[in-house]
């Protein structure tokens, strides 16, 4: 049954808790033209070229990639499928730091059989990948609310010609029946080395297929780790930034408290300026009366003087006017 039918489950959300649309996952189809190929040499990816499901009925399979930063320097990272409906990816979208890796799931929706949905054949991922133009993603996180945004908004920003990618195949194996198995003849008991290597060497094959699950188990508990890690480190880095803002505004606040001292102190001494220039002004009064009553006495003598000299002349006169009558 085609997985990207009408009758197939909802896609899966999304790690930002939205739901997944061809339009975010991607459309290889619509956009790959526009993109200059440039040759994948920002990341390592394992696998590098296919990623092979097990079909198995009534039930959705996990497939890992792993995403290895070879730069100096952050890069950012997509993962489309041309499925969409059949496929979800968490994270489809990121950024890596310098020499550090991501993990990335890819789950391929449950099937109604075991057979191979059609036009499968032709699913591919395409993972993209571009530098970033800072130093640390915590650099590129400012202002965003999520990886995934941030990642899109340096996609949205760098030149086409600057993106690097590469596309992953898909294959399909189904799973050994029970029936199969139980027709199959048991191995002899003498004489049959070459069947009984076989055996060994399908049995080696078993152990290598869960060595490579046990291998991305590994992968994602490394991915895991890094990233608590890194949240870590940015969870120091903010409670760092919190105690600088709180001694910043506890200085503030004492400044301010010096500055309304300062204050106080300067109105206290305007109230005692105000109270000296009063007793100054009432000091002043009192002495122009003082001076007003001295220059009044004055006057007053300086009159009474004036009025005893024109009396002796006048009596000098008469002396004078009597002698010169009496001879």
């Amino acid at each position: 049954m085609d997985g990207s039918s009408a009758s197939s489950p909802p896609p899966a959300p999304s790690t930002d808790g939205t739901s997944h649309s061809p339009e975010d996952d991607i459309s290889i189809r619509s956009r790959d033209t526009s993109v200059v190929k440039t040759e994948m040499s920002m990341l390592f990816i394992d696998p590098s070229h296919e990623v092979k499901f097990d079909l198995v009925a009534g039930r959705s399979v996990e497939r890992v990639i792993r995403l290895q930063n070879n730069t100096t320097h952050p890069v950012a990272f997509k993962v489309k499928t041309t499925a969409p409906k059949r496929y979800f990816v968490r994270p489809s979208s990121g950024l890596i730091e310098a020499k550090t890796g991501v993990t990335v799931r890819l789950v391929m929706q449950a099937q109604k059989t075991s057979a191979r949905p059609v036009g499968a054949e032709k699913d591919k991922f395409l993972i993209q990948a571009s530098k970033v133009g800072a130093a640390s993603v915590s650099e590129v996180l400012r202002g965003f609310e999520s990886e995934e945004k941030a990642a899109r908004a340096v996609f949205d920003s760098v030149e086409r010609t600057s993106i690097q990618e590469r596309k992953l195949a898909c294959s399909f194996a189904a799973p050994p029946s029970s029936s199969m198995l139980a027709a199959a003849p048991p191995p002899p008991a003498a004489g049959g080395r070459g069947e009984a290597s076989r055996g060994v060497a399908s049995g080696m094959g078993g152990s290598r297929e869960g060595g490579s699950e046990v291998e991305a188990l590994r992968l994602l508990l490394e991915s895991e780790k890094q990233l608590t890690e890194r949240l870590a480190s940015e969870l120091r880095q903010e409670k760092k930034r919190a105690l600088e803002l709180e001694e910043k505004q506890d200085r503030l606040q004492r400044e301010l408290r010096d500055n309304e001292d300062t204050v106080k102190a300067l109105e206290e001494l305007q109230g005692q300026f105000k109270a000296l220039q009063a007793e100054a002004r009432s000091k002043g009064k009192g002495e122009s009366k003082e001076g007003e009553r001295t220059a009044a006495l004055a006057v007053t003598g300086g009159g009474s003087s004036l009025n005893s000299t024109l009396l002796l002349m006048l009596i000098t006169l008469l002396c004078v006017l009597f002698f010169r009558l009496t001879t």
